[in-house]
């Protein structure tokens, strides 16, 4: 196995441990997500887990209604802490 192929292998798997997979098979970089300073709602220069899920409303919101209720805020919790 060559150093590029293990480096590519490695890179994968940082990948996929920083993002979270849905059922339907796509994934959300939880980590490129924190460095959207559009999401910092009230000024500290962080982005907490309430600010990245209510901004990203079109991944987290599983019915479709365009409100994120408490299962699915149970639901995207779970997903962007793992």
């Amino acid at each position: 196995m060559t150093t590029t192929l293990k480096t590519l292998i490695a890179a994968g798997i940082v990948t996929l441990a920083s993002s979270a997979a849905f059922a339907d098979g796509h994934t959300f970089n939880v980590d490129k997500a924190r460095m959207d300073m559009t999401l910092d709602t009230n000024g500290d220069r962080d982005i907490s887990d309430d600010e990245l899920i209510n901004g990203n409303v079109n991944v987290f919101d599983l019915n479709g209604d365009g409100i994120i209720d408490a299962e699915e805020r149970g639901k995207a919790e779970l997903a962007i802490k793992y």
